[in-house]
């Protein structure tokens, strides 16, 4: 093979890596991180997704949730895994935030929000007389995670004889 042949054949290599996109040119550069999700609150024991953005120097965007190391501020209230997704542990409030080429995103609030699973009541004294007021009765409400709550003043009270006895917004 000639040298004249060589020099052919490398120009013709050269110029169809440039066509199938071989190219030398640098990629676009991340210069920033958004995440989003369809909700700021998640109930205890629910899931909920959140997608992170990345936006190119070319003013291009990508789905990078998949690549991103995901992060709650407080895994006591919700975790969060390697795909976007959180989950509510404990009612309260944590941040969640990604990181993508080592770029960190923006924080968004998660409010965690436990489910009312009952109420119990409690009186002072089971009983009273006439024309006496009795202790104030006492709601609590037991939540799916755990814990309990005095619900008094957010309850409506009713007696279920109110010939009997009556009692007031104040549960006396």
């Amino acid at each position: 093979m000639t040298l004249a042949k060589i020099g052919s054949w490398l120009l013709a290599a050269a110029l169809l890596s440039t066509l199938v996109g071989c190219s030398t040119s640098s990629r676009p550069a991340l210069t920033s991180v958004t995440i989003s999700a369809a909700s700021s609150s998640v109930l205890v024991g629910s899931t909920l997704s959140f997608t992170a953005i990345g936006h190119f120097d070319d003013g291009s965007t990508q789905d990078l949730s998949s690549g991103a190391i995901w992060a709650s501020s407080d895994p006591t209230k919700a975790t969060i895994n390697s795909s976007g997704v959180a989950t509510g542990v404990f009612h309260g409030m944590t941040s969640i935030t990604a990181i993508c080429h080592s770029l960190p995103s923006n924080s968004i609030a998660l409010t965690v929000n436990a489910v009312l699973q009952s109420i119990a009541i409690s009186a002072g004294s089971p009983s009273v007389l006439v024309g006496s007021n009795t202790p104030a009765f006492v709601a609590t409400g037991d939540f799916n995670d755990g814990s309990m709550q005095d619900l008094s003043s957010n309850v409506i009270w009713a007696s279920s004889d109110p010939t009997k006895a009556t009692i007031n917004s104040s549960g006396v």
